[in-house]
C-alpha cells in the first residue's frame, strides 16, 4: 500500500468517525431534551394531581359540613318543638 492510498484511507476513516460522532452527539442531545421534557411533564402532572386531590378533599369536607348542619338544624328544630310542647302543658 503506497502513501497516497494510505492517506485516502485515513481521510475516509476520519470522515466516517467524525460523521458517526456527530450523529451520536445529536442522538444524545435529542434524548436529553426528551428526558427534560418528560421530567417537566411529570412535575406538572404531580402538581395537577395534588391540586385535584386537595379540591376533592375540600368538596368532600363541604359536603360533610353541609350534612352536619342539616342534621344539627333538624335536631334543633325538633328539640325546639318538644320544648314548646312541654312548656305548653
Amino acid at each position: 500500500m503506497d502513501r497516497e492510498q494510505l492517506f485516502h484511507l485515513l481521510i475516509h476513516e476520519y470522515l466516517f468517525v467524525s460523521v458517526f460522532r456527530a450523529f451520536a452527539d445529536l442522538l444524545a442531545s435529542e434524548n436529553a431534551s426528551r428526558q427534560a421534557s418528560m421530567q417537566v411533564a411529570e412535575k406538572n402532572l404531580e402538581d395537577r394531581l395534588q391540586a385535584l386531590t386537595m379540591e376533592a378533599r375540600r368538596l368532600r369536607q363541604d359536603s360533610i359540613t353541609a350534612e352536619l348542619k342539616g342534621i344539627i338544624s333538624s335536631f334543633e328544630a325538633l328539640h325546639g318543638r318538644e320544648a314548646q310542647k312541654s312548656g305548653g302543658r
